[in-house]
């Protein structure tokens, strides 16, 4: 039956002969000649013989075997200092490149980056490469060229960008912001008048919390006067100290429940934002007000306001221009 073996470089003859002799079981004496019949030496690698035709003697049988082009070009590969010096400096960039972007500080000295990189190996040169190439990613801010700032390098070009444009009040757009703008003026008629609304359910909740937060103080007053007037007009301290006592528990027991029910502190603000809520929540279902959709465009409207650099006059305004266009 036919076998076929693998013909490895880095193996010698010996190899494949005895992958030969387990394969077919046999005494015979197996030999590899050359094209003109002389024996190849048993220490031979088989990456000489790719090149080549050669026999395959099994006793008293011989096998030609004749090597493609394909397989010839398939050679070990060597690679020399040059590249190997150049693999090595990749990995050196790579290694310090990951060093500047793990730093929690926006900048550091220069003088320590080139320490960072004459530790692993780097020439002064080459670091000053690095810096530059890093620099036009983007990934770091070294100006060389000014006096002022070459003796430090940004860590965080974003943070020091977000600090510039606050302190020169400037607003960056984004390339697509044409595409953008268009999108937000889309959805701004059937945002504005849902975020319209919102606005006056949530100042009726806001009055209605405060109008509760004021009755719930007169309510206060009012009890205090009447256990005034029974401790001092109607009966005595003896015979209203434990209604007192009782009405203290029941007011320590009534803000323990409210932590219970809604998992926070019982505190004026926290009541006053619960009312709110409550009013709130009301407000929405007697005048239908669809908060999913509104929330769900409310997502859309900040983000793209947040990638234009507008304010909320700017959509008011964007949406006049163009209700004034349409007539």
């Amino acid at each position: 039956s036919k076998c076929s073996f693998p013909l490895y470089p880095s193996r010698t003859v010996h190899d494949l002969i005895d992958d030969i002799r387990e394969q077919d079981k046999t005494d015979q004496t197996i030999l590899l000649t050359d094209e003109q019949g002389k024996r190849i030496p048993h220490s031979t690698k088989l990456v000489h013989l790719l090149g080549q035709s050669f026999f395959i003697c099994v006793g008293d049988t011989q096998y030609s075997v004749k090597c493609s082009s394909s397989v010839n070009d398939q050679n070990d590969y060597v690679l020399s200092v040059e590249e190997l010096n150049e693999i090595a400096l990749c990995a050196y960039h790579q290694k310090i490149t990951q060093l500047l972007t793990s730093q929690k500080r926006h900048h550091m000295p220069y003088r320590e980056y080139l320490q960072w990189c004459e530790s692993h190996g780097l020439s002064q040169h080459q670091a000053t490469t690095l810096s530059k190439a890093l620099h036009e990613a983007g990934i770091i801010l070294h100006f060389h060229e000014n006096d002022d700032l070459k003796g430090v390098i940004f860590l965080s070009p974003d943070a020091l960008l977000n600090a510039l444009s606050q302190a020169l009040d400037l607003k960056f757009q984004t390339y697509d912001a044409p595409l953008l703008r268009s999108k937000l003026e889309k959805l701004l008629p059937q945002y504005l008048p849902l975020h319209n609304i919102k606005i006056n359910l949530d100042k009726k909740a806001e009055r209605r919390a405060r109008f509760w937060m004021h009755g719930a103080l007169g309510y206060l007053l009012v009890q205090f006067a009447v256990l005034a007037r029974m401790v001092w007009i109607d009966f005595n301290w003896d015979i209203m100290e434990p209604v007192t006592y009782f009405v203290g528990v029941f007011t320590l027991m009534g803000g323990y429940l409210f932590f219970v029910l809604h998992g926070e502190d019982f505190t004026y603000k926290s009541l006053e934002n619960r009312q709110r809520l409550l009013s709130l929540k009301k407000l929405y279902i007697s005048n239908e007000f669809n908060w999913q959709k509104w929330n769900t465009l409310n997502n859309q409207v900040l983000s793209l306001k947040q990638l234009l650099g507008l304010k909320m006059e700017d959509l008011q305004s964007m949406s006049q221009n163009k209700q004034k266009t349409t007539l």
